[in-house]
């Protein structure tokens, strides 16, 4: 007697086919009701339209305390995503594009899941369940993350990025130890790295397990050590070409640049801004980086923890780490065995891209730029690791563990469909107000005035505005920059105004001393959308203020009112 089932028909391609549809439809709508391009993507918008006018790679936005000395300046941003939206905006209507490019290649980076979890694990994920299969699994796990669809809908990086990622594990996979697929496969791992410097990882763990291989598996590994060069080859000229580019615009240039885009300056003037906290020794680095752990996987903080994107899929590593012992108990197989199969590359890879992809977000803590990264769209490159970890659940040899990686497949749904209900609403809604029209109205005025017009304005406004605006330059700076960086960038960077809210909550390092603010710079009477405009005091007024300026019928000048010029009504938020 056999406990065998009839044979039927695969349901590979049915299941391949609902779960397109369902989550492109409900991506398509969430894209259609986008009505804005964000920090991050307005940045690489402005980029982009500059790629699209003939003038390369080059921002109007001079970044944390970057210094740019001209405007527009050749931007040290990583390269591929803005080249590819503005070379594409020459065909077609560049805004249109900034949120249409990034749901196919949303969609795209779906399909790249499924191939690449059917080329790691191709066998079924249940006997009842024939042609279910990790690809399936990963598809499902990636198109549910909400964080990724979210920022899939504007031109960010995104959905670039992981599309390549997901095509260079798919043909590591299947890639056989020579040179030929070496060269293939470095050229999607180097065009990885230049969409984003988080996947750094990716050649990183690439090296590290050509060297487990090579030295565990024995001839069988080290077969693979001519394929790893040609592709780690590919890799160090792509990143070798990237920064030449950008070694002549920065100062104290080093490969390290690439790495950190908020340390990439344009010159010294202004103060570092180092976005980090300051670890006063190893062990405070230790204790802090811990303390994140409670944090990443909070029950109640939703704000803050990975259920912001995953909803439950983060669940699957801890409920994989505890059952471990229980699947390798008696099956421990000698290592030489395991590095010398033929998917050991592969396999070396994706754990080392997992474990490094956490690492990515929990060893980085900021300070004053939010917290932790566990909420954040960063975060997205955790799902190998909540990957590996359903796998391990699902195909778990006791069905406790089996029971738990179901239980948390259903939880995830369950809350990916509250989570759309919601997000779905507010597609559906009209367009919100321009909260940005004033101030894009009134820097236009300035530009038909003056002709050009560099501005210092507050975090995280210039990005928002840069690709709406003509011959403006933006400085940025934010609660922590001194007065004195302030008035550097008008004496030396030159900037014409200064442009920030009040707000009482936002703790303005620069006008810690009002009395000192205030000899500096002037209050403009025009208030522009809620916004403050203030100039720069001619250095013959500077002596000769002693006080701040006062008027016995205006409001104080910490006031949440603003007096409006009469030739220009205040505009509202």
């Amino acid at each position: 007697m056999t406990d065998a089932l009839p044979p039927r028909r695969s349901l590979e391609r049915p299941l391949l086919a609902l779960l397109l549809l369902v989550l492109g439809a409900v991506q398509l709508v969430l894209t259609r009701g986008s009505h804005e391009m964000g920090v991050d993507g307005g940045y690489y918008l402005d980029v982009a339209m500059h790629v699209r006018d003939g003038m390369g790679l080059r921002s109007d936005v001079s970044l944390y305390h970057q210094g740019f000395p001209w405007f527009p300046y050749p931007s040290p941003i990583y390269p591929l995503w803005p080249l590819l939206l503005g070379h594409l905006g020459r065909l077609v209507e560049i805004t249109w594009l900034a949120h249409w490019l990034p749901f196919a290649l949303w969609l795209g980076s779906l399909l790249g899941a499924f191939a690449f979890g059917r080329a790691l694990l191709p066998g079924d994920l249940w006997r009842r369940l024939p042609g279910v299969h990790g690809g399936h699994l990963a598809l499902l796990m990636l198109g549910t993350q909400r964080e990724y669809s979210r920022h899939a809908t504007m031109p960010y990086t995104e959905g670039l990025g992981y599309l390549l990622l997901m095509v260079a594990l798919w043909r590591l996979s299947r890639a056989p130890p020579t040179l030929r697929r070496g060269l293939e496969v470095g050229l999607w791992v180097a065009l990885a790295c230049l969409t984003r410097s988080q996947l750094f990882i990716l050649p990183i763990a690439l090296g590290l397990g050509l060297g487990l291989v090579a030295l565990l598996g024995g001839p069988a590994g080290r077969r693979w050590l001519g394929f790893g060069a040609a592709a780690l080859g590919v890799v160090l000229l792509a990143l070798g070409g990237w920064w030449a580019s950008v070694a002549d615009t920065v100062v104290d240039a080093s490969p390290f640049t690439l790495l950190r885009f908020d340390q990439a300056r344009a010159s010294t003037v202004l103060a570092p801004l180092d976005v980090m906290r300051n670890d006063a020794s190893l062990g405070d680095l230790v204790l802090d980086r811990l303390s994140g752990l409670p944090v990443a996987w909070s029950l109640t903080d939703w704000e803050e923890s990975y259920a912001r994107g995953f909803f439950a899929w983060h669940w699957a590593l801890p409920a994989a780490l505890l059952g471990l012992p229980f699947a390798l108990w008696g099956r421990v197989p000698r290592l030489r065995t395991l590095f010398a199969r033929p998917d050991a590359l592969a396999w070396s890879v994706v754990v080392l891209v997992a474990l490094g992809g956490l690492a990515s977000i929990h060893l980085p803590h900021k300070e004053g730029f939010g917290t932790w990264y566990f909420h954040r769209r960063h975060a997205v490159i955790c799902i190998l690791a909540f990957y590996l970890g359903m796998l391990a659940l699902l195909r778990h040899r006791h069905l406790l563990f089996r029971l738990g990686g179901l239980a948390i497949l259903v939880a995830t749904l369950l809350y990916t469909g509250d989570s759309l209900y919601w997000r779905l609403g507010r597609a559906l809604e009209p367009a919100p107000a321009d909260n940005d029209r004033a101030i894009v109205r009134w820097l236009d005025g300035r530009v038909k005035a003056e002709g050009t017009v560099t501005v210092a304005m507050y975090a995280f406004k210039p990005p928002e505005l840069a690709w709406r605006t003509e011959l403006v330059g933006y400085h940025w700076f934010y609660e922590r920059t001194s007065l004195d960086d302030l008035t550097l960038m008008f004496d030396e960077l030159g900037a014409d105004y200064l442009v920030f809210p009040h707000n009482g909550t936002r703790k303005w390092r620069f006008r810690q001393d009002e009395q000192e603010f205030s000899r500096q710079f002037q209050r403009s009477q025009t208030s522009v959308g809620g916004l403050r405009i203030y100039t720069r005091r001619p250095a013959g007024q500077r002596a000769k203020i002693q006080e701040p300026p006062t008027d016995p019928g205006a409001a104080p000048a910490d006031a949440d009112t603003d007096p409006a010029e009469p030739s220009a009504p205040q505009e509202g938020d």
